[in-house]
């Protein structure tokens, strides 16, 4: 009896440890809850890069805008602006008031500094009171207290025709002189023109070159253009050069006869 019993504690025994075995295999063998990856004890943080955190996000503060880089262009120079200096001659800050003469009479006007105190002067080309085909010239100059007066009244400065094509004119040509410009460029076979170039000089107006031209319209070979600079005394007549003995003349003085002969077709 007493073996028996000794038997049975021994399988009792036995059957305890195979069935703690079993159980530890078991539990080594049972499959983990955590998620595949990880281990079922301790679960491995995924390594993330590191951030560096934004201070201004971190304030609450607006991010700062990030400048555009500099233009790799080359700065344009800058250069001083030039200051304009009025011509003596053409140019003027002020002009003096036009003269009361009636608009019907006015056939030409031009203004121009002659007397060089940056105030415009005027010229007027008028109709002759005592005859309709005569044109006469009236000059103002201003005086320093820039009123205007009558330095030149010339009669019978320029012919002058009834049609287009035969009315004299004023202008002022680059170095600032007054021009007379006649023609006649309507009326007949003979067609003409002519200059006369006057400059301001030591208080007068003094003519200082002549220019004249002409042309047949039936005969085409007949014509000719004769330009003379007075202060020179030269001058070129259909090509070719000539001298005159004809100097510069007060405008006041000057006349048809005048003219150099030289110039005659």
């Amino acid at each position: 009896m007493l073996q028996r019993s000794n038997l049975r504690v021994v399988m009792s025994a036995l059957l305890i440890g195979h069935m703690n075995l079993t159980m530890v295999g078991c539990a080594s063998s049972t499959p983990s809850s955590a998620p595949p990856g990880q281990s079922g004890s301790t679960p491995i943080a995924e390594a993330q890069p590191k951030q560096t955190p934004n201070s201004s996000e971190s304030s609450g503060a607006q991010p700062e805008k990030t400048e555009a880089p500099a233009s790799t262009q080359p700065t344009a120079e800058v250069k001083p602006k030039s200051q304009s200096v009025p011509s003596s001659k053409t140019s003027a800050s002020s002009e003096i008031a036009m003269p009361d003469i009636p608009q019907d009479k006015v056939i030409s006007a031009v203004k121009a500094d002659w007397n060089g105190d940056s105030i415009a002067d005027r010229a007027i080309l008028t109709v002759s009171e005592a005859d309709a085909t005569e044109t006469d010239l009236l000059i103002y100059l201003s005086d320093p207290s820039q009123k205007s007066r009558l330095a030149l009244s010339k009669r019978n400065v320029a012919w002058r025709g009834a049609m287009y094509g035969t009315q004299p004119s004023l202008s002022v040509n680059p170095q600032g002189s007054l021009v007379i410009n006649s023609a006649n460029d309507a009326i007949g076979r003979d067609r003409w023109s002519k200059k006369i170039t006057a400059m301001y000089e030591n208080g007068e107006f003094v003519v200082a070159g002549y220019t004249y031209s002409y042309h047949d319209t039936l005969d085409l070979a007949v014509g000719g253009t004769c330009d003379v600079n007075l202060l020179t005394g030269r001058g070129v007549k259909n090509n070719q050069e000539f001298r005159t003995t004809l100097k510069p003349m007060n405008l006041e003085n000057w006349t048809e006869d005048s003219e150099p002969k030289e110039c005659n077709f």
